[in-house]
């Protein structure tokens, strides 16, 4: 799957306005709690999450490219066992961090799933992630009208100049 993506940082007194402009255009939002754990493995470099949501548990890897702070990945995802997800919490090789998603909106566009959620990172803040899936061979206007829509977003909301380029992982570790 492809996924376009673009995440904000959002300031305590930026919240009213952010929940009562996506509450307007899709209405209240569904209370779901995810709990991330982003990991980077010192040995091999290599990043992944694994998601909890209730008592089932995903491992997420990603290619990764930015441009104009706005990410247009190849996600690859997969269930796992809980046991599998203690085993990367415990392999000593792995430095990680938590972030917490309890405000979830869905839409769809032009028949692609968007996803809109405020994510609380832990030492690093709130932040507004809007995606929008495509399929893995979506063409470069495909992903334009995406990118232009999930833009659209944070230009309502006054907040491009508080778009992330940046990985979790990376401005934890200041890069």
């Amino acid at each position: 799957m492809r996924e376009v993506e673009v995440k904000a940082r959002v300031g305590f007194f930026q919240l009213d306005s952010v929940f009562s402009y996506m509450n307007r255009k899709f209405g209240k939002s569904e209370t779901m709690t995810k709990i991330d754990s982003y990991y980077h493995k010192q040995d091999t470099g290599e990043e992944f999450r694994i998601r909890r949501i209730g008592d089932k548990y995903y491992y997420n890897e990603k290619s990764r490219t930015v441009e104009d702070g706005i990410e247009n990945n190849i996600e690859i995802e997969r269930e796992i066992t809980c046991e599998e997800a203690k085993q990367y919490e415990r392999d000593e090789s792995l430095f990680g961090i938590k972030t917490k998603r309890e405000y979830v909106w869905t839409a769809e566009y032009k028949g692609n799933e968007v996803h809109i959620e405020l994510a609380d990172v832990i030492n690093l803040g709130i932040f507004l992630e809007i995606e929008m899936l495509l399929d893995e061979k979506a063409t470069p206007a495909e992903i334009g009208a995406a990118k232009k829509y999930v833009m659209g977003f944070y230009e309502k909301l006054g907040l491009t100049e508080r778009i992330e380029k940046r990985k979790y992982l990376d401005l934890l570790f200041g890069c």
